[in-house]
């Protein structure tokens, strides 16, 4: 799955040889995908071995949750029928019977407009759609989401505009920020995934392992079976201290671990000794040891 979001997005077949041992043109393709499914793309790609999804994968294919919040599923309403269910079958019906028109329609009325400027147009219309809903703190990854957005928006504006569809001014756009909101709700906040990615995979470790696979620094009753490292003090005092080998090969398996380390100094849930230093040296039983230490905060649920 992982594999064929990059193929799909990116455009651009694998290259190959023709018969004569040639090199073959690769194929290529520009196109909008739209898929629905049971789960999201992050949890198909976790199918595989526990693979985790990586940026460019969550920004080339969006996940969207389809529930419009008003009873009808991905509808506001049941357009008259009596469920949403005899309104998606009504829409099956009517598209198999009409399609093929509004689409060229579109593409001879823009060209009719000129084609030049529709296109300043609709980058202005663009730019000012990422404006608006793109928060002042969003990174790259939240405003290329948003140009997609924008897309859809301002291209729905101007079929009204044009006379293709009949939707109410400002209905394609509102649609547009809407779905957004929705995509940036359940993707967590204006974050970059990879610090999202961190945060969530550390706090996962104490969550599941902060009582059992941590020695507490006073010594236990009870002997700690593959320890992660050792816990320290109470409610907000306490601490998690991990031995840096162990933080590379345990607890930042598969991610980077000085970018985890600097992920979590920046929120606070790191401590640190000094500023050159992530690790700090901690004193186990009169041995003193390199380990970072976690703090309380990586149990707070706001990760923004």
């Amino acid at each position: 799955m992982g594999a064929a979001v990059y193929a799909l997005a990116n455009g651009l077949g694998k290259a190959r040889a023709g018969r004569d041992g040639a090199a073959r043109d690769p194929r290529t393709w520009r196109i909008g995908l739209l898929s629905s499914g049971e789960i999201s793309v992050a949890q198909k790609i976790a199918e595989d071995r526990g693979r985790s999804t990586r940026a460019g994968q969550a920004v080339r294919v969006l996940d969207i949750p389809a529930d419009a919040g008003k009873g009808y599923g991905a509808f506001d309403h049941a357009g008259g029928f009596g469920h949403a269910g005899e309104l998606a079958d009504a829409i099956k019906a009517e598209a198999c019977r009409s399609y093929g028109t509004a689409g060229p329609q579109f593409v001879r009325r823009i060209t009719a407009e000129g084609v030049e400027r529709v296109v300043v147009a609709a980058k202005t219309g663009m730019a000012q759609f990422v404006a608006k809903v793109a928060a002042k703190d969003g990174g790259d990854q939240v405003v290329r989401a948003a140009k997609k957005f924008a897309l859809i928006a301002v291209a729905g504006e101007l079929a009204t505009v044009l006379g293709v569809t009949p939707w109410a001014n400002g209905e394609a756009r509102h649609a547009a920020e809407w779905a957004f909101s929705r995509w940036l709700e359940q993707r967590g906040g204006v974050g970059s995934h990879e610090a999202r990615q961190a945060v969530e995979q550390v706090r996962l470790v104490v969550e599941q392992h902060g009582e059992s696979r941590f020695e507490d620094i006073g010594g236990s009753v009870h002997p700690v079976r593959d320890r992660l490292g050792w816990r320290k003090g109470e409610g907000a005092a306490r601490e998690w201290w991990v031995p840096v080998q162990t933080w590379k090969s345990e607890i930042c398996a598969g991610l980077d671990p000085t970018f985890v380390a600097r992920t979590l100094d920046a929120k606070g849930m790191l401590r640190r000794q000094d500023t050159k230093n992530l690790p700090a040296v901690v004193n186990v039983r009169d041995q003193r040891i390199r380990a970072y230490v976690l703090t309380a905060k990586i149990l707070d649920g706001d990760q923004r």
